[in-house]
């Protein structure tokens, strides 16, 4: 089976958007893949959430966790949405999509806290690489509940075994 509808061939989403030229195309080759664009979400999705915090607390006067609480909040949201619609070109139900990507994220911070409370045993309390390794699995968890979970591509997510 060839065109858009191809799931192989939908991993490249940019190359399938029938209304660009070429030429127009061309610019949007570095964020061809998926886990690119995952990323600079996820950048985004740091400086938003950062800046929420930063004004609750320095022109609302909220306190830490308010602050805090909020930032994660607007952060998820943004993230979810710019996921949705730019790094994996979902369509399907909006509010099925956002409990799985709660749930992808929950199983990817645990997993994150997991590889954060044993690579801990090796190395010293404190140590930066323990936070790495566990930014690293985070990312890593969540983009492949994101991509085959969430915003699966081509399919609908059906709970029924198909027969």
């Amino acid at each position: 089976m060839t065109g858009p509808k191809c799931s192989s061939e939908r991993a490249s989403n940019i190359a399938f958007v029938p209304k660009l030229t070429r030429k127009a195309k061309a610019p949007m080759r570095p964020f061809a893949h998926s886990s690119v664009r995952y990323l600079l979400v996820g950048f985004s999705n740091t400086a938003v959430g950062f800046a929420v915090i930063w004004v609750a607390l320095r022109c609302f006067g909220l306190g830490n966790v308010a602050a805090n609480a909020a930032g994660y909040s607007v952060a998820f949201l943004w993230s979810f949405a710019l996921n949705r619609k730019w790094t994996f070109y979902h369509e399907g139900a909006v509010g099925a999509a956002l409990l799985r990507y709660l749930l992808a994220t929950l199983v990817a911070y645990g997993m994150n806290l997991l590889v954060v409370i044993l690579v801990e045993r090796w190395l010293s309390q404190g140590s930066l690489f323990v936070q790495i390794d566990g930014m690293l699995t985070y990312t890593l968890v969540a983009y492949i509940g994101a991509r085959y979970f969430v915003f699966p591509s081509n399919r609908v997510l059906s709970w029924r075994p198909k027969i």
